[in-house]
C-alpha cells in the first residue's frame, strides 16, 4: 500500500524530471544551429543577389561550392530599345511577349552561353520555353568551384537602359537542412528518453 507521503513524493519526482523536457526544444535548436555551422560551412555564403545591367558589363558570382546543385533565379525587365522591353528570356515585340530564338541579342548569358530559361505560369511550376507574367525564370547549374558570369547580350548598348536581378541559391537550402537536423536530433532524443 503506497503512502499520501510517497504519492506526493512521487509526484515530485515526474514535476522535476517534467522541467528539463521543457528546455529540450531550446536545446535542439542551439544543436541544430552549431551543427549547421560545422557541418554545412558553405551554405549561406554562397546565396546572393546580383544586379545585371544593360550595359553589357559582366558580372561575376562568388565561387560556387564544387558538386553543389543551386537554382540562379532572373527576373525583371530592362529597357531595350524603341519602347521595346526585354527580360531574360523574352521580348515585348509590338503588341505582345515574343520568346527570343536561341542566340538573338538581349537575352541574359551565363559563362558565355544562351541557356533554356524555364518560365513559369502559376508561379510554381517552371518550364523551358514558357513565357512567366512575373518576369520570374530560373535555370539549374551544379558548382564548380568557380564564380558564374553574367551579361546581357546586345551590339548596341547606347539605347539600353535597366538592369534585370539575378538571385542564387543552393539547393536543399540551409533552412530544409535545418529542418532535417531537427528531426534528427529530436528523433535521437526521443529514443534515449524510451531507453532510459
Amino acid at each position: 500500500m503506497i503512502s499520501a507521503r510517497g504519492v506526493a513524493g512521487h509526484e515530485h519526482t515526474r514535476k522535476s524530471r517534467f522541467v528539463p523536457r521543457l528546455l529540450r526544444p531550446t536545446i535542439l535548436y542551439v544543436a541544430t544551429a552549431v551543427a549547421g555551422i560545422v557541418l554545412f560551412p558553405e551554405y549561406g555564403t554562397c546565396s546572393e543577389t546580383l544586379s545585371i545591367p544593360s550595359d553589357g558589363t559582366h558580372v561575376l558570382s562568388q565561387p560556387l561550392v564544387l558538386g553543389t546543385e543551386y537554382v540562379i533565379e532572373a527576373s525583371g525587365t530592362f529597357y531595350y530599345d524603341n519602347g521595346v522591353d526585354e527580360d531574360a528570356a523574352w521580348i515585348w515585340r509590338l503588341t505582345e511577349w515574343r520568346q527570343d530564338a536561341f542566340g538573338t541579342y538581349g537575352c541574359l548569358v551565363v559563362n558565355g552561353q544562351f541557356v533554356d530559361w524555364q518560365g513559369t505560369s502559376d508561379g510554381e511550376n517552371y518550364f523551358i520555353h514558357t513565357f512567366s507574367p512575373s518576369h520570374v525564370y530560373q535555370y539549374d547549374v551544379v558548382g564548380g568551384g568557380e564564380p558564374v558570369d553574367f551579361y546581357i547580350m546586345d551590339t548596341n548598348y547606347g539605347d539600353n537602359a535597366g538592369a534585370l536581378q539575378v538571385d542564387i541559391t543552393p539547393t536543399p537550402e540551409p533552412a530544409t537542412l535545418s529542418l532535417l537536423v531537427i528531426g534528427g536530433l529530436a528523433m535521437m532524443g526521443r529514443k534515449r528518453s524510451i531507453e532510459g
